[in-house]
């Protein structure tokens, strides 16, 4: 899979920091175009910077987008929309842990939070991309998952959930 990633147009969400960060310098030592989504602009400059000093052959296209938002996302998708002609790959990357308080006492806000960035965001930015894939049959989805989708600790319980529903939704 490696050599074929050359020209490919990869979506990462959740490229401020991280996986996605990471992600994006990997897929970027192929010859992958890149789209990126974050909330932080500032980081996402900086990581286009970089990469642009590292790869200067390759397209990187940066959109302020929070995953939490469907507005946000179905806004950034008219502009990638006219920016690219397909995605070939999605990388949901994006996902967060609102504060460490058990299940007993963690706040109806918190739960809201996690559950749409990590669940609902990844449903949604999914549903956009799929369809070309489909019409195209090709195209490669990742879902970034975590450990504690499958073992949590009491701490941890709504964000365990989550990226549960990560694992179930691959």
């Amino acid at each position: 899979m490696i050599s074929s990633l050359k020209g490919q147009n990869v979506l990462i969400t959740g490229a401020s920091s991280g996986f996605g960060w990471y992600s994006a310098l990997n897929f970027a030592k192929y010859d992958s175009n890149l789209i990126l989504f974050a909330r932080r602009m500032e980081r996402l400059e900086k990581l286009k910077e970089e990469i642009r000093i590292l790869y200067p052959t390759i397209s990187v296209r940066i959109y302020k987008v929070d995953v939490s938002n469907k507005q946000s996302i179905e806004e950034a998708f008219k502009q990638v929309n006219t920016d690219i002609k397909r995605i070939d790959i999605l990388v949901n990357n994006a996902g967060l842990s609102q504060g460490s308080d058990p299940l007993r006492t963690i706040s109806e806000e918190s739960i809201d939070i996690m559950i749409n960035t990590n669940v609902k965001g990844l449903v949604w930015v999914t549903q956009l991309v799929l369809p070309g894939m489909l019409q195209r049959n090709s195209g490669h989805i990742i879902n970034v998952g975590s450990i504690a989708g499958l073992n949590t600790a009491p701490v941890l319980s709504v964000y365990g959930a989550t990226k549960h529903a990560v694992h179930a939704l691959s």
